[in-house]
Order: C-alpha cells, then structure tokens, then sequence
C-alpha cells in the first residue's frame, strides 16, 4: 500500500493502514520503502529519507 499523504506535508505524519487477511500465520513481514532523497520543497530537499515506524498492531 501507498500513502496519498503529500511529502510536502509539514510535521509528523500519522497514517493507519489496514489489510484484512483469513489466515493464521505464525510471522508476519512489514517492508517500508522509502523514497531516496527528499524531494524539491521539502525542508531535506536532496538529502536521504528515512522511513520510522514505531507501532505496529496486529489483530
């Protein structure tokens, strides 16, 4: 899944993702990519991005 967040948007982004799944499973598997560098008009602008995840809550 993608975000449709800008990263041009100023401060913490926030964003929940849901993907419902009929199955047991023992592991999952989270990948986060992120974009390179950040992009022109950003406060980075041509620097690394990074990708933080802090929670992730399965159910």
């Amino acid at each position: 899944m993608e975000t449709e967040t800008s990263p041009l948007k100023p401060g913490v982004l926030i964003q929940s993702y849901a993907r419902p799944v009929k199955a047991k499973a023992r592991y999952i598997r989270v990948k986060g990519v992120n974009r390179g560098v950040c992009p022109p008009g950003h406060k980075g602008e041509g620097g690394k991005s990074w990708v933080f995840a802090d929670e992730i809550t399965i159910r």
